[in-house]
């Protein structure tokens, strides 16, 4: 096998440069396919919504961010009675009509961190001590390393 392998050595030798080209190849087709659908997103006035999932493609091609800095709206659920059965629909774990939206943004932002990322918002710290808190507080305690 020793003997086989240093005469084919060139020939394996290419053959992981050409797997590791098809890998590339693929990768650019891809990037390219999204950066065509952004080109095009762009050439119309009307923005519905922001595409975050396309605009950052290479930071989830990746895992996620490093870090994610904001300061997260402060709205009762109970106030937006609408919107709130949508975002109960999307079973966030920390959802809880009497609370508030920003709870929902630290789950969200938790989601789209890199494992070990930091997440930094400026926030009421209401979510320790009230009743609404407790499934934060728990989705903390479980699913992050404070």
């Amino acid at each position: 096998m020793e003997e086989y392998k240093e005469r084919n050595k060139d020939n394996i030798k290419k053959n992981k440069e050409l797997k590791e080209i098809d890998k590339r190849k693929i990768l650019l087709e891809q990037k390219g396919k999204a950066r065509k659908k952004l080109i095009e997103f762009e050439k119309h006035n009307e923005r519905p919504y922001f595409l975050w999932h396309l605009y950052f493609k290479d930071v989830f091609d990746k895992g996620g961010f490093d870090i994610m800095i904001g300061n997260p709206p402060y709205i009762q659920l109970q106030k937006i009675t609408d919107e709130a059965d949508i975002l109960q629909k999307a079973n966030y774990e920390t959802f809880t009509r009497t609370g508030d939206i920003y709870c929902l943004f630290y789950e969200q932002g938790n989601k789209l961190l890199k494992p070990n990322g930091t997440l930094c918002y400026i926030t009421s710290n209401t979510w320790m001590r009230t009743k609404f808190g407790e499934l934060l507080r728990k989705y903390f305690a479980e699913k992050t390393n404070p």
